[in-house]
């Protein structure tokens, strides 16, 4: 883990809130001049404290009405099933995010599909393909309450 400091902190909260920012105006935020602003980021990238850059997107703008968590529970955990499971995930596009998780279920698929059709069809014709799945539940977003991908960082 890196250790963050006070001005690591302020670059990756400016960051996460507008990751276009300029160098110029974010080395202001944080009382730094731009080359020592600019050196720190590279820092912070290199350490994999911050991992990329992006567009946030609205799947419903783009026609993905639906947000799914589907929740998986294998036959046996064993190291065969977990591989074949999550390399057919991984050839999923559908599936936004895959989750190992406790619980009842073993992973949780979070994806958005144009309807409910689009979604029978992932998992007729994809999910029921994939090895070592004894157990499939699928809840649906009514609406989202709250979003925030800006999170606090530790003290």
């Amino acid at each position: 883990m890196h250790n963050l400091d006070h001005i690591d902190r302020a670059i990756i909260q400016s960051l996460q809130r507008d990751g276009r920012m300029a160098v110029q105006d974010l080395s202001e935020q944080v009382g730094l001049s731009p080359t020592p602003c600019r050196r720190r980021i590279r820092i912070l990238e290199e350490a994999g404290v911050i991992t990329g850059y992006g567009a946030l997107v609205d799947p419903k703008a783009c026609g993905l009405s639906l947000s799914l968590y589907v929740f998986i529970k294998l036959e046996r955990r064993t190291r065969e099933n977990i591989r074949l499971f999550e390399e057919a995930i991984g050839r999923m596009d559908k599936v936004l995010r895959c989750q190992l998780i406790t619980g009842a279920y073993d992973y949780l698929l979070t994806m958005h599909v144009s309807d409910m059709s689009n979604y029978e069809a992932l998992l007729r014709h994809e999910l029921a393909d994939v090895p070592a799945i004894v157990e499939i539940q699928t809840s649906i977003v009514i609406s989202e309450v709250k979003s925030k991908r800006e999170f606090a960082l530790p003290e």
